[in-house]
C-alpha cells in the first residue's frame, strides 16, 4: 500500500493485547498491486491476520458503499466494519455491517459532543434488531 506515510506492509503487528483492524482499499491511499476488493479482503485476512475488516466511504464523511460490504463479507469470514460516514442520516448502513468506527458526525470543532455521542447510540439502537455481539 502506498500512503503519504510511505509503503506500508501488509504485516500485522503481533503484540499481545492489541486488536488489528484492516482498512482495505482505504481512501486515503492507493495500493501498488491493485487487486479487486475481494482479492485485498482475502490477502488481508489470510496474510495480517486481522481482527476484522473495514470498508469505507471514498472520502471522509461518505459511508461505505453497500456492494462493497457486500464483497467484503463474500471473501472474509471475519467481522467487516464500517470505516468512515456513520451519522444520524446513514445508520441504516450499521444493518448490513458487524461494527462501525465512528468519528466525525459526533464531533463539535476538535472536541467529541458527548450529546450527539448519545443520540447516536439511541438511534444505532432503535434501527438494529437484536443481532449478535461484535467481541474484539
Amino acid at each position: 500500500m502506498l500512503s503519504e506515510s510511505g509503503i506500508l506492509l501488509p504485516e500485522a503487528p503481533y503484540v499481545s493485547g492489541v486488536k488489528v483492524l484492516a482498512d482495505v482499499h482505504v481512501k486515503h491511499g492507493l495500493t501498488i498491486y491493485p487487486p479487486s476488493l475481494g482479492e485485498a479482503v482475502e490477502t488481508a485476512s489470510t496474510r495480517a491476520r486481522p481482527d476484522a475488516i473495514v470498508i469505507t466511504g471514498r472520502k471522509t464523511g461518505e459511508p461505505p458503499d453497500p456492494v462493497s460490504i457486500a464483497i467484503a463479507r463474500a471473501h472474509t469470514d471475519l467481522p467487516v466494519l464500517a470505516g468512515s460516514g456513520i451519522c444520524f442520516n446513514t445508520l441504516n448502513v450499521l444493518k448490513i455491517v458487524d461494527g462501525a468506527i465512528i468519528g466525525t458526525c459526533l464531533k463539535r470543532g476538535v472536541e467529541v459532543d458527548l450529546d450527539k455521542a448519545r443520540r447516536l447510540v439511541s438511534g444505532a439502537k432503535a434501527i438494529l434488531k437484536p443481532r449478535r455481539p461484535l467481541v474484539l
